[in-house]
């Protein structure tokens, strides 16, 4: 009876912390500094795998591993984590539902697109591509799934064409599927295929889905990303006005969003410069590319470049222009 009463303890407490990594990930994002979270980063409950007394509770374990490898910004140990959690799920996959394993694919395919790993990337795609013909699993989930992960690996290894094919399927499941997908996933979803349209020169594309995206929802940990991908489509589109009403707009929201406010100011005060200037407008861009060069390489301040690469689009936009 000790025995029984000891598992479902010990469940219930791997449960909650993965429950608590996984709003992490919402709430601060990122961990900067592992020793203001030692319930995460120094428990000794998930440093070895004896720490979890039954089946569901190792699958916690594993996850919560997992993930906080990711909150760091750790990639290569996530994905090393990530392998251990699906080997350990397919050695045992006759004892666990096949609904658990969907999330862990998603979170491989995307661990393995920020490691530039196509290798493991193409084996998760096939477990997924397997699984797709169960009968009792969200064919709409795993389509879900499959987008967003081949979007994230074709932008990371600047694959503009096979992103460019893939821009009417996507556009045509998220028109069908929008109202059934979770909060998280539909911002997901709006901030892939705006950066989609950015990093491809669509950028009047680019406003119907910054307009869709605040239809549905802005999240709160999507403020940032949602306002600078709206001013950046106006910079491209020379709408000044709407501009100029944007950035003083977002002022009031992002002056204090965390680390990520110093990324936020270094637009806002360029696009105040560049709005006023009557010459020297090539210059402040130029200026600007060198401050996200700056911040992009200053690991202590590059948070929001993960969903978004500003430098890129900023280089990308030069080379157009000639600079």
């Amino acid at each position: 009876m000790q025995h029984l009463y000891d598992q479902i303890q010990n469940l219930n407490e791997l449960r909650l912390i993965r429950e608590q990594i996984r709003e992490m990930q919402f709430t601060i994002q990122f961990v900067t500094n592992p020793k203001k979270f030692k319930r995460f980063y120094a428990n000794p409950l998930l440093e070895k795998e004896e720490g979890a007394l039954s089946e569901k509770a190792k699958q916690h374990w594993y996850y919560s591993r997992t993930i906080r490898a990711f909150l760091k910004r750790d990639y290569a140990e996530a994905l090393k984590e990530s392998t251990e959690y699906l080997n350990h799920l397919y050695k045992f996959k006759h004892l666990i539902a096949k609904a658990n394993f969907l999330p862990a694919i998603s979170n491989h395919l995307y661990f393995s697109s920020f490691m530039l790993n196509k290798g493991e990337f193409n084996l998760a795609m096939e477990k997924l591509e397997e699984l797709s013909i169960e009968d009792d699993l969200d064919p709409t989930y795993i389509e879900y799934i499959k987008i967003s992960r081949l979007f994230e690996i074709h932008y990371r290894t600047n694959n503009n064409i096979a992103n460019g094919r893939l821009m009417k399927q996507a556009t045509h499941y998220i028109q069908k599927h929008y109202k059934q997908m979770g909060e998280a996933q539909v911002n997901f979803a709006a901030l892939i295929m705006t950066r989609n349209c950015v990093q491809l020169n669509r950028f009047e594309e680019g406003v119907d889905w910054i307009n869709f995206w605040h239809k549905v929802g802005v999240l709160k940990h999507s403020q940032l990303p949602c306002r600078l991908l709206t001013m950046i489509l106006y910079f491209e589109l020379d709408w000044f006005e709407l501009l100029s009403a944007e950035n003083d707009s977002s002022y009031k929201i992002l002056k204090k969003s965390g680390p990520d406010k110093i990324l936020y100011l270094c637009f806002h005060r360029f696009y105040k410069k560049y709005l006023k200037a009557i010459d020297n407008k090539e210059q402040l861009f130029l200026n600007l590319c060198d401050n996200l060069k700056s911040l992009k390489a200053d690991k202590e301040k590059n948070f929001a470049f993960v969903d978004f690469d500003y430098y890129k689009w900023a280089i990308n936009r030069k080379k157009r222009l000639g600079l």
